[in-house]
């Protein structure tokens, strides 16, 4: 178990009871839009109510690579999944990944997890846990494939410009970074009061972190020293263990939207 993660009396599950004050499931809606170029750029955060709905009552209306509408997909945990989360995290004494397990996510995330919560971890070393976390036997299919080697022979989106599976999980690492946008994959690490940090080593090569503890209502504000923007994010920092709650708003109580606390939404370039 790293250093870095505390359990039990004053842990982190004594942290969600709230954020900045704010009881569970209640707390401020986040803003309706974020600007940019005068033109309303509206982010997931916008979407919540509609992504907590059965993914068979979702309403197509986010634009997908076709350039056709999609329905939203859910990236957020709900209170009860939240808190079970933390219970566990508590009663085992080791990071629990909110992803799908054996998915691509989950062992990126399990991978830096069985190397070493709040360290940064070579890619080599990685890669040799991300296999490892992947290989088990409850991870095969019905062909008696296991999750790892799903994850390897996944055939690239195109030909000319697609990933292999190395390439992927450098990818899968910096989509975990994401708090902004339709998609704010990243969302359910800050939700447990974590994210990933990538920085170079003395050779410029890769570097990747599993940050745990950050305390509740503190900014989740993930480091990336591997590229460098050329725009503002639309959502420039996520609450450390940030609530969706069931409970609505008392000011929202009439539009059925669901409540939950700030977001720091940036104006975007």
């Amino acid at each position: 178990m790293s250093k870095e993660m505390t359990v039990g009396e004053g842990s982190v599950i004594k942290g969600i009871e709230s954020v900045e004050g704010l009881k569970m499931g209640e707390g401020a809606v986040a803003q309706s839009a974020v600007f940019r170029d005068g033109k309303s750029r509206r982010t997931y955060y916008d979407f919540v109510e509609e992504a907590a709905k059965p993914i068979s009552d979702r309403i197509a209306m986010i634009k997908a690579r076709s350039g056709k509408l999609r329905a939203v997909r859910r990236h957020h945990l709900d209170v009860r999944q939240q808190r079970d989360i933390f219970e566990r995290m508590n009663k085992e004494g080791r990071f629990i990944s909110p992803y799908k397990e054996f998915g691509g996510y989950w062992g990126a995330t399990q991978a830096l997890s069985e190397l070493g919560t709040g360290e940064f971890h070579s890619v080599s070393e990685i890669i040799k846990s991300y296999q490892k976390v992947m290989s088990g036997d409850s991870s095969k299919d019905k062909s008696g494939r296991t999750a790892w080697d799903r994850f390897k022979n996944k055939r690239s989106r195109s030909q000319l410009n697609g990933l292999d599976w190395y390439g992927r999980i450098l990818q899968n690492y910096n989509v975990l970074q994401r708090l902004g946008g339709d998609d704010p994959y990243g969302l359910k690490l800050a939700q447990i009061g974590a994210c990933i940090d990538l920085k170079k080593d003395d050779s410029g090569d890769p570097m990747v972190r599993l940050r745990v503890n950050i305390p509740a209502g503190e900014p989740v504000i993930p480091i990336n020293e591997l590229k460098q923007r050329h725009c503002d994010k639309s959502v420039s920092s996520i609450p450390s263990q940030i609530l969706f709650g069931e409970t609505l708003s008392s000011s929202r109580r009439k539009t059925g939207q669901l409540a939950i606390s700030g977001i720091d939404q940036s104006e975007s370039a």
